[in-house]
């Protein structure tokens, strides 16, 4: 695939898919899991939380954004799983300390990034006026 058409994949949504975001980085489309519930508050606001999951042309460029931006984090592909490296759990008094590791596997919905979750507030049915 050329760089041209490797691009213009990444920014094509899908019907299924929703433009996410975080951290000040730029929107990615994907799909999102189920919604949890994360918090309600005494006036009856919900805010939900859901897990994006992104195509493998998107999380390459996911990966490499984050990377671009981040003074911690570095990704490496191995085979179809991402590895995510995290300088930042250093600790610069031990000499023994190991950065963050976590792989990152497929599932049948795509690979679920990054490190944070996106929040969702569903929209709540507005209250009749007394």
């Amino acid at each position: 695939m050329s760089e041209q058409e490797h691009q213009h994949d990444q920014g094509v949504i899908r019907a299924d898919e929703q433009l996410v975001s975080g951290d000040s980085q730029p929107y990615f489309p994907a799909r999102l899991g189920e919604p949890q519930l994360v918090l309600e508050t005494e006036f009856g606001d919900k805010f939900y939380t859901a897990t994006p999951r992104f195509r493998r042309v998107v999380a390459e460029w996911v990966a490499i954004t984050a990377e671009a931006t981040s003074d911690h984090l570095t990704f490496r592909w191995d085979g179809d799983d991402l590895i995510v490296i995290d300088d930042a759990a250093l600790d610069p008094g031990d000499p023994a300390s190991t950065p963050f590791v976590e792989r990152v596997r497929p599932d049948t919905d795509g690979w679920p990034l990054l490190l944070r979750r996106v929040a969702v507030e569903r929209p709540r049915r507005r209250r009749a006026a007394v």
